[in-house]
């Protein structure tokens, strides 16, 4: 194959490819989809972690946005 050419999307959440963390090598099986969500083949592939692993809490935290942040291309100092 010369370049890259998209044929399709794979969706997993990085969740469901950490909870199973254990140090050993994880095989997984996802459908590829076009455009219009129709099957049209099978991504297969391995992966192993390794590292730390602490579980973590589902729940979503609220983080408010701060105002004191700088907003990339603004002058941090002026704020007519």
């Amino acid at each position: 194959v010369v370049g890259s050419r998209s044929i399709g999307e794979v969706r997993t959440s990085l969740q469901e490819l950490v909870d199973e963390f254990n140090g050993t090598v994880q095989f997984r099986r996802y459908q590829v989809k076009n455009d219009d969500g129709k099957g049209i083949g099978v991504l297969n592939f391995r992966y192993k972690l390794r590292g730390k692993s602490d579980k973590v809490d589902n729940k979503l935290a609220r983080i408010e946005p701060s105002s004191k942040a700088p907003v990339p291309g603004h002058d941090a100092t002026n704020f007519s």
